[in-house]
């Protein structure tokens, strides 16, 4: 999964709106307890993605997005505007969002509101 701005052909791809930010993998690592994850010179490999993706997917549940950038060094994380109930202001969604992830990173994580493109290939 790369992610990328600008055009791309041949490329499957998927658009995405969240309230969330990025982080360092290497102070998500740290917050989720885990370390001697697989790397590929200075960067961590896409193994220890998967292996981050499922620790995030096990403590934070399915409402979650996540996004890496190719050399795996930061990774965005929020919640997908997706997930906004029919009956949800923008601000209780705002705060659900947060919520979860406030209990993980604490102020690790700054939110902002963004909209990203994931390609695959």
């Amino acid at each position: 999964m790369k992610i990328r701005s600008g055009f791309v052909s041949n490329s499957s791809s998927s658009s995405f709106c969240v309230w969330g930010g990025w982080m360092d993998t290497e102070d998500i690592v740290s917050a989720l307890g885990m370390d001697e994850l697989p790397r590929d010179g200075d960067y961590y490999d896409w193994e220890a993605h998967e292996i981050i993706s499922k620790k995030l997917s096990e403590k934070l549940g399915t409402h979650y997005t996540y996004g890496v950038t190719e050399e795996c060094e930061s990774i965005l994380i929020g919640m997908s505007y997706s997930s906004l109930k029919d009956d949800e202001t923008g601000e209780a969604f705002k705060k659900r969002a947060e919520q979860g992830l406030k209990k993980i990173f604490g102020d690790k994580i700054s939110f902002n509101f963004i909209c990203t493109e994931i390609h695959d290939g």
